[in-house]
């Protein structure tokens, strides 16, 4: 299904983008702490679809995030939004 189909894109973008071994735990907190608001928002892409700012190991991880699915669809490189690297 595409919730599958999604999260499998998302664990390949998270190792080759950030290297970090990806697991459906770590996914699910993320997706957690984007439903709580204590994920960092940055901006709605589509009706659907948002970008936030989720925390790993004290780095800051961009991701999409689809709210019909209530999953993460894809992670980002810091510079596809424009973010300094701290």
């Amino acid at each position: 299904d595409k919730k599958k189909s999604q999260f499998i894109h998302a664990q390949k973008r998270l190792i080759e983008r950030h290297s970090i071994l990806p697991s459906k735990n770590l996914f699910n907190e993320w997706v957690k702490s984007i439903q709580n608001g204590k994920a960092e928002f940055i901006d709605r892409q589509l009706n659907r679809l948002t970008r936030w700012l989720v925390e790993y190991d004290n780095k800051k991880i961009p991701v999409v995030y689809d709210k019909e699915r209530k999953s993460i669809v894809t992670i980002l490189e810091n510079e596809m939004i424009n973010l300094g690297k701290d």
